[in-house]
């Protein structure tokens, strides 16, 4: 047997290794937790070709550099610096994914396995691109996912599997969707954009969070917790560090021109004041890209790795309780389940509160 497949198929707890939610870091109680979690985004066949996405070959993609091979080829070499690093691919991004996959020697696959098996590599969607949810018929938007999960289930087995769904660049949502969605059995679903107007209430109502309902006649089966990305799939305002952002790096190895101590001070007022009241608990989800952003992805992880190293300095010291980590939608999910089964636990059991 060839060594990399054996290697596949040997058992997680027997190599020491986790993924999926047994991946998941350590959150703080009582603590708001900021889960960063950098992913790319890409167009599948919208205003350029697959191929030119991929290679580049369009005359705003040459003169800027940038193509679906270089950000897959640099993420993944930044993920293997450090073991830290969490990387969500989306099923934006499965096609371009698998065209590169089938063109890699086996070095690079066996460290795709490695990081996919620690869950440092996580698939969100897990279509094959993301489905419109207006004008698509269902059996179309069966089959994608079918043709896709398959194709990720065949390569990397249990590891590989998506757990939360990602629809955060369609024109609107539907109830049909989310019951289909919640039917194939995952966990959760995020999604932008949403209605200005009922995007407002529910930031009022600490409601961009919430259990979505797809069918009344099918019932809970079709329930599915449902997240409205703030910010979309872009960072916070003042937070893109790729190449095509105007945003300032983070500075630290200067004195003269550090401007760390101010960029904290800024995510951390951010987050407790703008972002973190709109949702029913303490975890916060803040998703790191831009389109096509980590073409560049040394930048990108560089000035991450600053930003959660100073502001958990800076919180522990100034006791600000903002806890920040690497982490994933699906690791979000989690800690969001986790909390709430908690609350419930107090309600129903005093005692243990």
């Amino acid at each position: 047997m060839d060594p990399l497949i054996k290697d596949l198929l040997t058992p997680i707890p027997q190599i020491g290794e986790k993924c999926g939610y047994e991946s998941c870091p350590a959150v703080r109680n009582g603590w708001i937790n900021v889960h960063i979690a950098p992913h790319s985004h890409a167009e599948l066949g919208y205003t350029n070709t697959f191929a030119e996405h991929y290679t580049g070959d369009d005359d705003f993609f040459q003169k800027s550099r940038i193509n679906m091979k270089q950000v897959l080829d640099a993420t993944i070499s930044e993920l293997w610096a450090d073991k830290r690093r969490k990387f969500t691919l989306s099923d934006s991004e499965l096609p371009y994914f698998f065209h590169w996959w089938s063109r890699r020697h086996n070095t690079v696959r066996r460290m795709v396995y490695e990081l996919i098996r620690q869950g440092r590599l996580m698939f969100i969607g897990g279509g094959w691109g993301m489905a419109d949810e207006a004008s698509s018929y269902y059996q179309s938007v069966i089959d994608s996912f079918t043709y896709s999960l398959r194709k990720i289930d065949s390569t990397f087995l249990t590891c590989g599997r998506p757990l939360v769904a990602w629809q955060a660049d369609t024109f609107g949502h539907s109830k049909e969707f989310a019951s289909l969605i919640a039917q194939m059995g995952y966990d959760g679903l995020f999604i932008n954009p949403i209605s200005f107007d009922d995007e407002i209430i529910r930031m009022e109502r600490k409601g961009l969070d919430f259990v979505w309902r797809g069918s009344d006649d099918l019932g809970p089966e079709t329930d599915i917790y449902t997240n409205k990305l703030f910010d979309g799939y872009w960072s916070p305002p003042g937070f893109c560090f790729g190449s095509m952002c105007s945003d300032p790096l983070l500075i630290t190895s200067d004195s003269l021109f550090s401007n760390i101590n101010e960029r904290v001070d800024l995510f951390i007022d951010s987050i407790v004041h703008r972002q973190a009241p709109s949702y029913s608990t303490n975890q916060v989800l803040v998703v790191m890209g831009q389109r096509m952003g980590y073409f560049n992805a040394k930048i990108w992880f560089d000035n991450i790795d600053k930003l959660i190293d100073h502001v958990n300095k800076k919180t522990y010291k100034d006791g600000h309780k903002v806890h920040v980590m690497y982490s994933s939608p699906a690791c979000y999910l989690k800690a969001v389940h986790d909390e709430k089964l908690s609350v419930l636990l107090c309600l129903r059991l005093v005692s243990v509160c």
